[in-house]
């Protein structure tokens, strides 16, 4: 199968931090009317493993595929669209991984138009990236944590070129707003206020998969919050991979204890926060 090559990971410059500002980018959702016209009716598939930043891209992933009709489903057989969510942060993670598309490699070969795919962050690690494409021919689109911006395009290029389609970006990388959102819980929330992690802890692969700090703006997170209360969820976790970096990137003078005291304004009757450092 012929592969096209957007990105591939680099860990230099995966472990590259620039003092620059955080670059806030709109969605361009690229071909989404296209692939809409393509899939809607059809059923996907979708899996994650790990931490609470997996399960809030999932929320992400699931907005943006119903979004264009797209039907979720427990049953891959059933699929157009599988995606396998991965974490790297223990091995026995990357093992399940990789048994699971072990399990369900067949049913490319039984579907021609099925779209496989392996995203998080066990992608963004040169080798085992290398040694999945290696392994697994059935596997149809690879995509970093950067990528979910794009997803409509990357779908819509593994589905019409018939090749591998590779983009997993090592870079600082952009805040991107994205809605719809589809909650995993009914009455607790994930709502990301930093993304990335600058510590490099000896034992942690967390800042090459997850790039630079970079915080979401101050009013774009309250004003998150304020809805989930309004749409009477009972409990919030404001998630980062440091949540202690909040506002260190921006110039709006606001830093975690700030955003916390504000959240807890908002009348949640159960707020919670996830990793500090230390």
């Amino acid at each position: 199968m012929k592969k096209i090559i957007i990105h591939v990971p680099d860990m230099r410059k995966a472990a590259a931090r620039k003092k620059q500002a955080t670059v806030f980018k709109p969605p361009s959702f690229e071909k989404k009317e296209a692939l809409e016209s393509l899939v809607s009716g059809e059923k996907y598939y979708i899996h994650t493993y790990g931490c609470q930043a997996n399960v809030r891209d999932e929320e992400t992933m699931r907005g943006l595929l119903e979004d264009i009709g797209y039907i979720i489903t427990n049953d891959p057989k059933e699929a157009s669209l599988i995606i396998l969510n991965t974490c790297a942060v223990r091995e026995n993670a990357e093992d399940k991984v990789f048994g699971e598309i072990g399990n369900l490699k067949g049913l490319r070969r039984k579907n021609k138009k099925l779209v496989f795919a392996v995203c998080g962050c066990v992608v963004e690690q040169p080798k085992i990236l290398a040694r999945m494409m290696e392994i697994f021919k059935e596997i149809n689109l690879y995509f970093g944590t950067h990528e979910i911006p794009s997803l409509y395009s990357l779908i819509y290029k593994a589905r019409t070129t018939g090749a591998t389609i590779v983009s997993v970006e090592s870079k600082p990388g952009e805040v991107t707003e994205i809605e719809p959102v589809i909650r995993s819980n009914d009455y607790k929330a994930f709502v990301n206020v930093v993304y990335g992690c600058d510590k490099f802890c000896t034992y942690c692969i967390v800042p090459y998969t997850r790039g630079k700090e970079r915080s979401r703006l101050f009013e774009d997170v309250i004003t998150e919050c304020r809805q989930l209360v309004a749409q009477g969820y009972q409990e919030i976790t404001l998630l980062g991979q440091n949540v202690h970096a909040y506002g260190k990137d921006l110039s709006e003078g606001k830093d975690f204890a700030d955003l916390l005291e504000k959240v807890a304004q908002l009348g949640i009757p159960r707020l919670r926060f996830t990793t500090s450092h230390p």
